[in-house]
């Protein structure tokens, strides 16, 4: 009977060691629960804070622009008013020098005007281009990180 008894109290033991063994493991579970809900939570609120940080440097963007374009519309009225007056000095000058009408000094210098404002022109377009090209990789490295994100949540 001894034999019975130290068995039961063996398994008894046992038993214990094994419930003390998951408690401990839930409440580790538990633990590293709250840890991920709270890594989660940054990792919105990070999100978020980029969205927001996003959408209101997109709006001073927007009043930027409208300055801008209005800027450029006022270059381009004062370009064509250079324009003009090389081009009326030029007609006022050709009863003098019949001669050397194509290789006068304001010829040149609408050529040259004309050149710059092209020159000026491509420029704005490169950069365009550029703000594009980097607000693009912007997005497309954040969109590859929220994937990743994803993909190691959804494997959890």
């Amino acid at each position: 009977m001894k034999k019975g008894i130290t068995e039961i109290s063996l398994l008894q033991i046992e038993r214990e060691k094994i419930t003390k063994q998951i408690k401990e493991v839930k409440e580790e579970r538990k633990y590293l629960e709250t840890i991920r809900n709270e890594l989660i939570s940054k990792q919105y609120h990070a999100c978020d804070s980029w969205k927001e940080k996003y959408f209101e440097t997109k709006e001073v963007t927007a009043s930027l622009e409208e300055v801008l374009t209005k800027h450029r519309e006022d270059l381009e009225l004062y370009y064509k008013k250079v324009l003009l007056q090389l081009e009326a000095r030029e007609v006022n000058m050709k009863p003098k020098n019949t001669a050397n009408t194509t290789d006068s000094k304001n010829s040149l210098i609408i050529q040259i005007t004309e050149v710059q404002h092209e020159i000026d022109q491509l420029k704005k377009k490169l950069v365009i281009e550029k703000m594009k090209h980097i607000i693009e990789a912007k997005m497309r490295r954040q969109a590859i990180s929220d994937v990743g994100i994803l993909k190691a949540e959804l494997t959890e």
